[in-house]
């Protein structure tokens, strides 16, 4: 973004909730606007209001009225601070304040990444009609998935995320405890990720835990009123106005995003909203290249819907980075037109679009959550571990199995949710699956792309012969869940050539990727990806226990057993 062209000036002011708490904010508009009716843009935050100084400087300047605001019970804003659950009448409220200032000209929008994004779509279903336009980035509007993506906790995401705003960000502390908590914090959340049990980890952090923490661990089921009455689901996404919904491959809202945006294309109640998508090669962290991009797409989101500049729109609303060619293309709906490719396992790591082999073939491999298997890139909120990331070492591990495919005669194009389908056994009830899609590079260099966990307890027991499996071994996109086998009962007594198999489906997420000729293609299997998902300790108590045992896995790649990796190919453009 460019610097400013004209003098603006700020103002701090100050508003009552319908409970009489204080919330703090800054109006910053061009000098001599301060009264004059233009369009305004609300930045809410848990941050403190004044580390968007700089953003609402830009907002301003391009001819807005900016409202900077601290969420309740963070800095100067009075109350006591939960994430997410005064965010909607808070933000509600702050909309119809603003509806009565004198500089209120009928039309309102919302800009912000990550919480700030959730702030957005937390006010949607009490929203006045002037709210005509949100820019969510790096954000979704059902944070349930968020913290337990797969069913398993977001270990790195929940501990580092409290760390830095209940320790780091706490607005009591002195300078020295400041600079202390900064310098301690890699080896604090280090030895927070290895404490046992997991639902005392947060007591590394804070003598006595962390009261949000607690929460969470308390109620891991989806279905538990608590995320009702906490406002999981944040809106229903039928009541929003015009979205730009903006997203990084490697972010670890990526999926929910994705689906926020499928939701958002179908017909709505206000039909007159328009929605757009991009999608940027982005991990969270990578603020240095989104934070320009985006802030501008919002901008001119604004200029859009805020100051009806309609020839802004674009022809196509799905913007996406295809990586590998290293350029943005745009689509007229997500995920674009595809066929579905099975590359297939077979023996020896190899990986093809040709059948396996008949008779019995499978690999075998043990996972041990004394030493659990690391995550290395990916969606990560570790900002030294996450993204694109060499992936050589991790598949030299023996609790890694890897099937690559030959060198690739000519390029191939990958767009849309990618997911493997797994027939295997475990030695126990309670384990995780674990596949992740890599570009493998001439030089042998392997990138990983995207990945996904399955969780099995053996709650829902479902076990047959693999013609029987493969018929209900289906991923619905629409529910977010495994249709009849994320959950099956599996043992000790099953054998590689007997019946009782489990197969199941693992949501690898999405990616946008063109294998180039030269590449290879590779799927990686295991049973962990600590700590972005929290360890399964194959007991069926992960949470709350302090004792593991190993699992002993296998997966199968014969005719009769074909596992495969399911990737979203587009033939012509």
């Amino acid at each position: 973004m460019p610097s400013v062209k004209h003098e603006i000036m700020q103002v701090d002011l100050s508003m009552k909730t319908e409970e009489g708490i204080s919330l703090q904010m800054t109006h910053f508009y061009r000098l001599g606007c301060h009264d004059i009716k233009l369009p305004s843009v609300l930045i809410r935050t848990p941050y403190d209001r004044r580390m968007v100084t700089w953003t609402a400087q830009r907002i301003a300047d391009r001819g807005y009225h900016c409202i900077t605001q601290d969420c309740r019970g963070r800095f100067d804003s009075g109350g006591d601070f939960f994430p997410i659950v005064h965010d909607a009448r808070d933000g509600s409220s702050t909309l119809r304040w603003m509806e009565k200032q004198p500089f209120f000209d009928g039309t309102i929008g919302m800009y912000g990444p990550s919480y700030l994004g959730l702030t957005q779509y937390a006010v949607v279903d009490d929203a006045p009609e002037s709210l005509k336009a949100i820019t969510p980035i790096v954000a979704a509007s059902h944070t349930y998935p968020i913290v337990f993506p797969h069913g398993a906790l977001h270990l790195d995401l929940v501990l580092r995320w409290l760390y830095l705003v209940m320790r780091l960000r706490d607005p009591a502390m002195n300078l020295l405890q400041g600079i202390w908590r900064r310098m301690s914090m890699w080896w604090v959340l280090t030895k927070t990720f290895k404490h046992l049990p997991i639902s005392k980890a947060d007591s590394v952090i804070v003598d006595g835990g962390i009261g949000v923490y607690q929460e969470l661990i308390q109620h891991v089921d989806p279905n538990d009123p608590y995320w009702k009455e906490k406002k999981a689901r944040l809106c229903d996404l039928d009541r929003c106005p015009s979205v730009h919904v903006m997203a990084g491959w490697y972010d670890f809202f990526l999926r929910e995003s994705l689906r926020d945006f499928e939701q958002l294309q179908k017909p709505k109640r206000r039909p007159e909203t328009v929605n757009q998508l991009t999608v940027g090669p982005w991990y969270h962290w990578q603020m240095w290249k989104w934070f320009g991009p985006t802030l501008y797409e919002s901008i001119e989101w604004f200029d859009i819907h805020l100051k009806g500049h309609k020839h802004k729109l674009r022809d196509k609303p799905v913007r996406l980075y295809v990586m590998g060619v290293e350029e943005y293309r745009d689509f007229d709906a997500w995920p674009p037109p595809c066929s579905t490719t099975a590359w297939n396992l077979h023996p020896a790591g190899r990986l093809s679009k040709a059948l396996p082999p008949a008779g019995s073939s499978y690999s075998e491999f043990s996972y041990d959550p004394h030493e659990p298997t690391p995550s290395v890139g990916g969606p990560s909120f570790d900002w030294f571990n996450c993204g694109p990331s060499d992936q050589n070492d991790f598949e030299r591990r023996s609790d890694v199995l890897v099937f690559t495919s030959q060198v690739l005669r000519e390029d191939l194009l990958v767009i849309g949710y990618v997911s493997a389908r797994l027939y295997l056994r475990s030695s126990v009830q309670h384990t995780d699956f674990v596949a992740r899609l890599c570009d493998v590079y001439p030089s042998g260099r392997s990138v990983n792309l995207c990945d996904g966990l399955c969780r099995i307890t053996p709650a829902h027991p479902r076990s047959g012969s693999a013609d029987e499996l493969d018929e209900n071994c289906a991923y619905s996109r629409e529910a977010g869940d495994l249709v009849t086998v994320e959950s099956a009962q599996v043992g000790s007594d099953i054998t590689p050539s007997g019946t009782g198999l489990l197969c199941i489906e693992v949501d690898m997420w999405a990616t946008a990727n063109q294998f180039k000729r030269g590449h290879r293609i590779r799927l990686q299997v295991a049973s962990g990806g600590h700590p972005r998902w929290s360890r399964n300790l194959n007991t069926g108590d992960e949470y709350h226990g302090d004792s593991a045992v190993i699992a002993n896995q296998t997966v199968f790649h014969d005719r009769s057993r074909p596992s495969a990796l399911l990737l979203p190919t587009i033939f012509s453009l």
